[in-house]
């Protein structure tokens, strides 16, 4: 079995940021990550180091690391870097990226172990649901495809041949360091909106709004 983490990005230099995020964490996104049906997995949060602490004491899972990134120009944070610019993680033959205010079904982890084999690098992009956590609205995200690739995605690098850190680039582009692209299946993974994000929302020309009774029971109010 591959050695696999669920790396999530969390690194606010504001405080009183850090704890608003931190707390919605702990509420809604992290549950679902230690939930899976498959354990075997590491969680890697990219973190200001001084908050490295808050984040090991919430599970034997939990390895936070830090590292070196550009700001870049545009109406939304973007934080990437390359592997050297990282300190405090080891190389993982599978990367899973995870937003810090998104969540995922409980045999996501499953289903990645089941995609990702072979000796062949893989890029395997869900494609998300979307849910308003006021509004109450619930539906499809639109418009990925093998070379617009999701952010819930998982990357597979057998004997780490061809490494790329999983946030060296926009998620829009992975497929690019990748021998094959697998669509995954639907319903595994969800954006939520909650008024804190930088750039996820309901927009009405990539979001299909379907019935509140499609909405799966792994999904909670």
């Amino acid at each position: 079995m591959p050695e696999t983490t669920v790396i999530t990005r969390f690194h606010y230099e504001d405080d009183a940021e850090f704890e608003k995020r931190f707390a919605f964490y702990c509420k809604r996104v992290l549950p679902t990550v230690l939930a899976q049906t498959d354990q075997n997995f590491d969680i890697a949060v990219w973190c200001e180091p001084r908050h490295a602490n808050r984040f090991a004491q919430l599970s034997p899972k939990m390895k936070p690391f830090t590292a070196t990134y550009v700001k870049r120009g545009g109406p939304f944070f973007a934080d990437f870097t390359d592997w050297e610019n990282v300190s405090g993680l080891k190389q993982y033959e599978i990367q899973v990226g995870l937003d810090s205010d998104d969540i995922v079904a409980p045999d996501y982890i499953e289903t990645i172990h089941r995609l990702c084999q072979g000796g062949r690098s893989v890029l395997v992009s869900f494609p998300p649901l979307v849910y308003d956590l006021h509004s109450g609205r619930f539906g499809r995200l639109r418009g990925y495809s093998a070379t617009q690739t999701s952010a819930f995605f998982a990357l597979y690098y057998p004997g780490l041949k061809g490494f790329r850190f999983a946030y060296c680039g926009s998620h829009l582009r992975l497929w690019k360091h990748v021998d094959k692209v697998i669509i995954g299946p639907e319903e595994k993974c969800c954006a939520l909106v909650h008024g804190m994000n930088d750039s996820t929302a309901w927009r009405e020309h990539c979001c299909e709004e379907l019935k509140p009774t499609q909405k799966p029971g792994w999904i909670a109010r």
